[in-house]
């Protein structure tokens, strides 16, 4: 079960069944990614994991089935939220919840089948195998020195300190601390934000020329 920090916000529902802690994704199921950003160097890549549900792993299976607490056969963000838990027993937020939904949610219905959610899982994988990469200390916790050199290391060559000192005073903890939804958060928003640039960016020379409306667009599909 979940507990919350003094430091989290509403807890939410309470799910009395088990928790997923990020070791869930971390049991070496490893997929190997489909590259499709070559053409756009340094900033960033976009990948894909290719799911085919006749021979998906029984550890994704399961882990679906935890989160899958009314068998509906979809994972409703208030199922994901209240299983979703950082080390350190606290959840994770619920604004990291609605960013991976939107994310991973292929037909706009609320919720996630078994085939988004393996899209899920194995790019939690590939993120959270970073964290364990940069938590050299193994604090549970990540600053801003240590995220900027694991968005570096996604492929995002071009993403200034600043910008990551940004991110990490938006959504760590006291300013300065990032646990792994936090992380979870940023390496989405980045991909997020980076998928959308690189559609509008015709030349792939990292510049876009847009009206008002067109950037809050490409904000709004970047961000939910």
């Amino acid at each position: 079960m979940c507990y919350d920090s003094e430091e989290e916000s509403d807890p939410g529902p309470v799910y009395q069944g088990e928790a997923m802690g990020i070791q869930t994704f971390q049991t070496a199921v490893r997929r190997p990614a489909v590259m499709k950003g070559a053409n756009y160097p340094g900033y960033g890549y976009t990948a894909d994991f290719p799911v085919d549900l006749g021979t998906l792993d029984e550890a994704v299976i399961y882990a679906f089935k935890i989160i899958d607490t009314n068998n509906s056969g979809r994972l409703s963000r208030s199922e994901m939220f209240a299983t979703f838990c950082n080390p350190n027993g606290s959840q994770f937020t619920r604004e990291t919840i609605v960013l991976l939904c939107g994310m991973f949610d292929s037909d706009s219905s609320g919720g996630l089948d078994l085939h988004d959610f393996a899209q899920l899982y194995f790019f939690m994988e590939e993120w959270l195998s970073l964290w364990e990469k940069y938590d050299t200390e193994r604090k549970g916790w990540m600053n801003a020195d240590e995220m900027h050199r694991a968005l570096v290391d996604l492929g995002y060559k071009y993403i200034e300190q600043s910008v990551v000192a940004s991110l990490v005073r938006k959504l760590g903890k006291t300013g300065k601390k990032l646990y792994p939804d936090a992380f979870i958060r940023i390496c989405s928003v980045c991909k997020r934000v980076t998928d959308n640039f690189r559609k509008k960016d015709k030349r792939h020379d990292g510049k876009l020329r847009m009206n008002y409306n067109d950037f809050l667009k490409l904000s709004l599909r970047s961000c939910f």
